[in-house]
Order: structure tokens, then sequence, then C-alpha cells
């Protein structure tokens, strides 16, 4: 065996050795196991050597979600055009009333919330019927669009026939992204601040 073989050997060897150790430290970087050989921060860890390869594992697992913008485009054009809503889970301390929930409707256009507290998420249905009489006859308009992540208490049968019946498009997000109902998202946020102050429902 000449000198080039064996160079040729002690190359793979060392390049085996360096993704054992990317795998045994949770696939960490080559930079930063480098960091770690040189501050000899790990016995044992040898001088690592950067492979030209790119780990598959890392590179299906480590890839970003793309960026959601930070606002989206508004379409409402007039008021109640279309209103956000989102149900906030059950609360630690019930207030007054023992009501666990609290559902929210935010008009996009006018970006008025209304706030109700609930006991239960089946009493969805009967606030939203509540929150379209109020808030059409004070406003001489009609909710064209309601906008949920898609809850199943926005999504039962009878709450489907009353968006038929009236004429309403139910518009649900995406699964697993809050950011698409951001407008409902951002408003549980304030509310949770000001709950303990609400115990009436109505807007807020």
């Amino acid at each position: 065996m000449n000198n080039a073989d064996v160079q040729c050997l002690a190359s793979t060897a060392n390049e085996d050795g360096s993704w054992l150790w990317h795998s045994r430290l949770g696939h960490l970087n080559f930079k930063g196991l480098n960091q770690l050989q040189s501050q000899k921060l790990v016995e044992g860890l040898p001088r690592i050597r950067v492979p030209n390869k790119i780990c598959e594992r890392c590179w299906t697992s480590k890839q970003p979600r793309n960026s959601f913008k930070s606002e989206s485009p508004a379409r409402a054009i007039e008021v109640l055009g279309v209103v956000h809503s989102d149900v906030c889970s059950p609360l630690e301390v019930p207030p007054m009333g023992g009501n666990k929930y609290f559902v929210t409707f935010i008009d996009e256009f006018s970006r008025i919330m209304w706030l109700y507290l609930i006991k239960a998420k089946s009493e969805v249905l009967f606030v939203f019927k509540e929150f379209k009489v109020l808030s059409e006859k004070q406003s001489g308009k009609s909710i064209k669009i309601i906008r949920t992540d898609g809850g199943g208490e926005y999504t039962s049968n009878d709450f489907e026939h009353f968006y038929i019946q009236h004429g309403i498009i139910h518009e649900i997000t995406s699964p697993y992204a809050p950011q698409h109902n951001g407008l409902a998202e951002r408003r549980n946020v304030t509310s949770w601040k000001f709950l303990p102050e609400i115990f009436v429902n109505g807007a807020f």
C-alpha cells in the first residue's frame, strides 16, 4: 500500500468520524463541533473534518416555514364585510357566573371587537346569533364573511345550516397556522389583560 492509499483511507475514516459525532451531538453543525473540539469541551472529540455533502436529515428537518406577512391585506370595504372570530381556551379562574371561555367577534373594517363570556363552546352559535342581530341593527349592514380557525364549535351542522340560511360565507384558515387568523389571535392577547374587569357580555 503506497502513501496515497494510506492518506485516502485516513481521510475517509476522518470523515466517517465527523458524521458519527455530528449524529451523537444531535446533528450539531460542523463548525460548532470544531469549536467544541478547539475549546476541549467534549472529551474524546477529534478534529472534525467538514464533509462535502449535506446531511439529508438536517436538510429536511431544519427547513423553516415560509415567513408570514406582518399584516394580511384588508379585504373588507365596509362594516361587517369580514368578521374574525375565535374562542379562547378555558380560564384557569372562571370569573363571576362560572363562565370558562370567551368568544370574540372582530369587524375587520372598523376593528371594533365584541366579547362574550360563555360556559361551554356549545354556546358559540347562540352568542353569534345574538351578535349578528345586535351588530346588523346598529350598523344597518349585514355580515357577509366570517373567518375562523375551523374549530368544531364553528363547523357543526347547525352552524353550517345557519351560514347557508343567512348567506354568510365561512372562511376557515389553514390548520396549525394561527397567523392566518392573526386579527382574532392578537385581540385574544389584549382581552386576557382586561378580562378580570369584564363580567358582562357586550362590546369591548
